[in-house]
């Protein structure tokens, strides 16, 4: 029982009857002092207190003592932790103090060990060069030894030399000396006229001498009969020394005195090489030259011609390469070009006569050989561009005669080139376009493909390629906008490279000051400054990958920028202009990008380099030491995607420095490293020789040259540029004409949508036309007036073709700021006979016969009302007034079509010179294609003058034609310019100042000399 349970009794009074024992002990304990018993306790409730009260004493002496135990422990804990804490503490820094003892103690142990080695290694050191001096010494003693040997031996073979050079110099005077007198005695030979190096006085006399109807005899060959006559000399170039029978100026009536022009062509070809006396030349350099020309000359079955021609042009390639370098006349030299011209005479001459010419090379007892007519007019018309070059050259025309050779003799040539092309997987789009640059258009074809032959790499690899047609490429229109971004990796490997993203932001600041926003390659996101740091431009297609990446606008593969920063650093620049980054999207900002296209061409024009990146050019591997890697090369570049787009025809246009990226023929480096590529400059796979290069090399170096740094003087020049090349939108075509033109500055024309605009002002900036731009056939911007002339776009003008001779003879016309244009022309008034019905036909423009159109383009020229065709009425109104009307030439040729135009008055120019106005009613075909000269008139005329009369006026009254005041036309603007001719006809290359020789119609009048 407990205390509380005791006390609680007492209260109750249970303590009277029931007193606990254990209580009555506590009161014996203390019976003495209470007088207590044993049963019954009176003041058993004081003791009871009492004992509570020394339980709880008791209980807190206990806690006391168990809390002062749990004290004494704790300190004890305490104690022995901090007694083992220091213990480990002491430790710790005893093994510290130990470590760093014996870290120093290893320091000092090596530092002695490296201070010992050096020791050694220096005492080593200078034993090895107390070793090293002591052979110098021993070696230079030997050298000075052998050299004293080897200049006693020099000078004694000095000494030898010197007196065999003697004995040999002897020699060479003794043999130059019989030279001197044999070709001394040759020279006497020669008459007093050949001599002042004009004409041979044998050949005049021989030429008067004959009889009316005489001609030369004919000559007969085997195709394998030699045409070159064999070497009669061995000192220098056998076709270089002055001998009898030189022909020292060209004149095209010695046609019928050196062959008979009735014979067979071939024949007759054949006797010109005879009678020409070439020999076969044995001289070092003629022979070295005339490896690369053979290389270079047109293949050709008839292989004695082909040799023929590969002595001439070497010999004369040779020789001193222009007249203009020349201080004397080079009878030799003209002796070549002479006899090349007349071959072009004999050409002429069937032409004119309308005597076809065949393959077929009569050969003795009656034999005949047929040989094929295109590969000979091929190697002369390669000589005759050989001429052009060496300002030798024979041609009174500009470009080369389409009907020259007959269709029937060039067509198989061209089916054939043709079908090879498609086998190859070429497009034959590309193909047309690269020989229609030329001349002689469609017969270019087969040089083109066989020069394709030589490298595999100049294969289209696209699949689609062989389902173009002459006409349409499939890839020329395609929208490339949302091609997937090109990696800078090897094909089939994944690049895994992240996005490279350029702040928006930052594009405004260089774009409003009209600054290119160049981006540094060595810090990204970082704009240089473009006037002032050297900088590379990008020239690409967005085919390959390289544009604006679809989704994620200012972002390019960083791979590729990477790419464009090495090959920058290989050109010395530190930024890179590239269209995907520094053109702001559309959808950023339209008007910023507006503003940026508009200035696009002046980047490319004053970065220090433009890049042209091309998948289809790195595929091609450019072989250090080929002589023909760059013709081939050329020929990449004219058949590269790139090249076929209009865009990058204007940045060639604009650019100064254009390097391209070629594949490398070193396989050791990886696709994606730079030094995989090959960085070469775009002139030189263009600067070569006619006589030295192909003539697929000749045909495409010509047509990158038009289209790079040279200045746009027509407007035919702009379409020759853009004719052959695509855009992704049929709208990108004005902006960029007017960029060509000089006007595309204009932020507000970029922003411009009608085509109509964009024509008066292209045509005002360029300020010139060619006659031939003119018989474009459709409808024009306006029925009178300013630019009545004109298409409503200039896309629907007819392209000039392009020549490798002296170019456009006729000339240009002006183009006047009032929309007016004027120039002299061929022209006749109209006829009774021309008014009858079939006469004259309306033209259809050959843009829409000829070209095919996607519906994209279909879609815009609906739009924009292009290509719309006059009504007929338009031909038969205008014929109810024949004596209103006239006909204006294009050309002197034989074309059939003609610019009918109402004749307005006659007004007096700034110069007095009388001028014509007239009317553009429209393009007509004349069935009898033949020029009656005594009918026509050289005048200068003008179409669209805005103060012209309204009316038709008969003019037959004021201008008479064939009257001896009837043009006051200077003779420069004349077609067909013969200013450069002799009063016979004869281009004379030695009629030039400082002379001091007059002549007449044979040859010189020297002093005290009887012409007859």
């Amino acid at each position: 029982m407990g205390l509380q349970e005791a006390l609680r009794q007492y209260q109750a009074g249970d303590h009277l009857y029931n007193l606990p024992e254990s209580y009555c002990d506590l009161c014996r304990h203390f019976k003495d002092y209470y007088g207590c018993t044993v049963h019954y306790c009176r003041k058993y409730r004081y003791h009871l207190d009492y004992a509570a009260r020394c339980q709880a004493a008791m209980r807190v002496a206990e806690e006391r003592r168990l809390a002062e135990e749990q004290r004494v422990a704790e300190e004890r804990r305490l104690a022995e932790e901090w007694r083992l804490a220091e213990e480990r503490r002491l430790a710790e820094e005893w093994r510290l103090a130990e470590q760093r003892r014996l870290a120093e103690e290893w320091r000092l142990a090596e530092e002695r060990r490296l201070i010992a080695e050096r020791k050694a290694a220096e005492e080593k050191r200078i034993a090895e060069e107390k070793r090293l001096a002591e052979e110098k010494r021993i070696a230079e003693e030997k050298r000075l030894a052998e050299e004293k040997k080897q200049a006693e031996q020099k000078r004694q073979q000095e000494e030898a030399r010197r007196a065999e050079e003697k004995v040999q110099a002897e020699i060479r005077q003794a043999q130059e000396n019989e030279r001197r007198k044999q070709q001394q005695e040759e020279e006497d030979q020669i008459d007093l006229p050949f001599r002042f190096g004009v004409g041979n006085g044998d050949d005049i006399t021989e030429m008067l001498d004959k009889p009316d109807g005489w001609c030369p005899d004919r000559m007969v060959f085997s195709s394998q009969d030699p045409l070159l006559d064999s070497t009669r000399t061995s000192n220098g170039c056998a076709n270089h020394r002055v001998r009898p029978g030189l022909w020292p100026r060209f004149d095209h009536q010695w046609l019928a005195f050196k062959v008979d022009v009735q014979d067979n062509f071939l024949n007759a070809l054949g006797a010109i090489c005879k009678r020409s006396e070439l020999q076969h030349c044995q001289n070092t350099k003629c022979v070295h030259v005339a490896q690369r020309v053979r290389l270079a000359a047109p293949q050709c079955t008839w292989t004695a011609f082909r040799e023929w021609a590969v002595v001439a042009i070497s010999c004369q390639y040779t020789m001193s390469p222009t007249k203009s370098e020349n201080d004397n006349h080079d009878p030799p030299q003209v002796h070549i070009a002479s006899a090349i011209g007349l071959m072009n005479t004999l050409l002429e001459k069937h032409y004119e006569d309308e005597d076809p010419i065949d393959g077929v090379l009569l050969g003795p007892g009656h034999r005949s050989t047929r040989l094929d007519i295109s590969e000979i007019t091929d190697v002369i018309y390669w000589m005759l561009t050989v001429q052009t070059q060496m300002d030798r050259n024979t041609v009174d025309y500009a470009n080369w005669p389409q009907d020259y050779i007959p269709p029937r003799l060039l067509q198989p040539s061209i089916q054939r080139a043709e079908s090879r092309a498609v086998e190859l997987g070429l497009c034959l789009f590309r193909v047309h376009t690269l020989a229609f640059a030329s001349s002689r258009k469609a017969a270019e074809i087969p040089a083109i493909v066989a020069g394709v032959n030589r490298r595999p790499e100049l294969v289209h690899q696209n699949r689609g390629h062989e389902r173009c047609t002459a006409n349409r490429c499939n890839y020329m229109y395609r929208d490339n906008t949302g091609r997937t971004p090109f990696h800078n990796s090897p094909r089939r490997q994944s690049c895994g490279c992240a996005l490279l993203s350029f702040s928006h932001s930052k594009l405004c600041a260089p774009i409003a000051n009209g600054l290119p926003a160049v981006w540094s390659t060595r810090q990204i996101d970082t704009l240089v400054a473009a006037d002032s740091e050297p900088y590379i431009a990008i020239s690409h297609t967005w085919a390959d990958g390289t544009g604006a990446h679809p989704e994620h606008p200012g972002s390019v593969n960083s791979c590729m920028f990477q790419f464009f920063g090495e090959i920058a650093a290989q050109l010395n620049c530190v930024g890179v202009w590239w269209d995907a980054i520094s053109i702001p999207a559309k959808r950023n900002d339209a008007v910023l990008r507006a503003k940026a296209i508009s200035k696009m061409h002046h980047n490319y024009q004053n970065a220090s380099y433009t890049v042209v990146h091309d998948r289809y050019l790195r595929k091609f591997q450019w072989r250090d030491g080929d002589d023909a890697c760059a013709d081939d090369a050329c020929l990449a570049v004219a058949f590269s995607p790139w090249f076929s787009r209009g865009w990058t025809s204007l940045e060639l246009h604009i650019s100064h420095n254009v390097v391209v990226l070629f594949g490398a023929a070193d396989s050791r480096f990886d696709p994606s490293d730079s030094r995989s590529v090959v960085v070469k400059p775009l002139q030189d796979i263009l600067s070569k020789h006619p006589a030295l290069s192909p003539r697929a090399h000749r045909i495409a170096a010509l047509l990158i040259e038009k289209v790079w740094r040279k200045r746009i003087e027509n407007i035919s020049e702009i379409l020759a540029i853009l004719h052959p090349r695509g855009t992704s939108w049929p709208s990108d075509v004005k902006l960029i004409q007017a960029h060509l033109a000089g006007c595309g500055d204009d932020e507000d024309l970029a922003m411009e949508e009608d085509e109509t605009v964009f024509t008066r002002r292209v045509l005002g900036a360029v300020g010139a036309i060619s006659r031939y731009a003119l018989l474009h056939g459709f409808e024009t911007l306006a029925p009178s007036g300013p630019f009545s002339w004109a298409p409503r776009s200039i896309s629907d003008m007819p392209i000039a073709s392009s020549d490798d001779f002296e170019g456009e003879v006729e000339g240009n016309l002006d183009i006047h700021t009032n929309g007016s244009v004027s120039g002299t022309w061929l022209w006749r008034y109209l006829k009774d006979s021309d008014t009858d019905t079939g006469a004259l036909l309306l033209h259809k423009p050959q843009l829409l016969r000829d070209r095919m159109l996607t519906d994209k383009q279909m879609s815009y020229r609906l739009e924009q009302r292009l290509s719309t065709i006059p009504s007929y009425s338009v031909l038969e109104t205008a014929l109810q007034n024949g004596c209103h009307c006239a006909l204006l030439y294009p050309d002197s040729g034989r074309s059939e079509l003609r610019i009918l135009v109402e004749t307005l008055g006659v007004d007096d120019g700034d110069d007095g010179e009388k001028i014509i106005d007239c009317r553009y009613i429209a393009i007509v075909e004349e069935l009898d294609a033949e020029i009656d000269f005594d009918e026509c008139g050289y005048h200068k005329i003008r179409l669209g003058h805005p103060e012209a009369a309204e009316g038709g006026t008969d003019l037959r009254g004021l201008i008479q034609m064939n009257s001896d005041d009837e043009s006051e036309v200077n003779a420069d603007e004349k077609l067909g310019s013969e200013d450069e001719k002799s009063d016979d006809g004869s281009w004379d290359f030695q009629k030039e100042p400082g002379y001091g020789v007059e002549f007449d119609e044979f040859g010189p009048i020297l002093p005290g000399m009887d012409r007859y």
